[in-house]
């Protein structure tokens, strides 16, 4: 079992001007699949896998303008503990394992840190009533550390060749929804 205690707070500067802040800490457990899958004879089940655990902060500002428009800003961060990520360690017993991963089976351990932290600034806009436009523009950083005590010490050495999955850095989401007749959306 494990808790996930959330806080907020949320302050109106004026009539159209609010900042807030938000704190969580949750956990994830593992899936079926993460703990005991052969993944293809390509990895080694872990029954032993335990949940990841994250400290979340979003930190943000929002406007309001004329016209029923709203602006908003956030800057948000997380921090990922006993992340789940799949090792390799030496073994014969994952034949479809090729290339540089030859002679060695994938595990999923409880072995790394990330840090993701970044930036959001959206606005949503509704000239009409039946009218409204939303943009949004995120960017997104993120860093990996392995905490090598808990990975076992044959299994550094093919560390070097895994890397977080990668994810767009830079993202932009337009969006136009038009309310017709007989309310029907467009």
């Amino acid at each position: 079992w494990t808790y996930n205690p959330q806080a907020s707070a949320a302050y109106s500067l004026s009539k159209s001007d609010n900042v807030f802040v938000i704190f969580s800490d949750r956990a994830r457990f593992p899936t079926l699949k993460d703990s005991y899958s052969y993944r293809f004879n390509r990895a080694l089940p872990n029954p032993d896998l335990g949940p990841e655990h994250s400290r979340n902060w979003n930190i943000g500002y929002t406007r309001a303008f004329a016209g029923r428009t709203v602006a908003q800003i956030e800057y948000f961060r997380s921090d990922l503990r006993d992340s789940i990520q799949t090792i390799y360690i030496p073994s014969g017993l994952c034949p479809t394992n090729t290339g540089s991963l030859k002679g060695t089976c994938g595990i999923n351990y409880n072995a790394g840190k990330q840090r993701h932290d970044g930036v959001e600034i959206s606005i949503r806009t509704s000239p009409h009533r039946r009218f409204n436009l939303d943009a949004s523009y995120s960017f997104l950083d993120r860093t990996m550390d392995w905490d090598a005590a808990r990975i076992p010490a044959d299994s550094l050495v093919y560390l070097s060749a895994l890397t977080l999955p990668s994810m767009t850095k830079n993202k932009f989401i337009g969006n136009m929804t038009v309310e017709l007749p007989r309310q029907i959306l467009g």
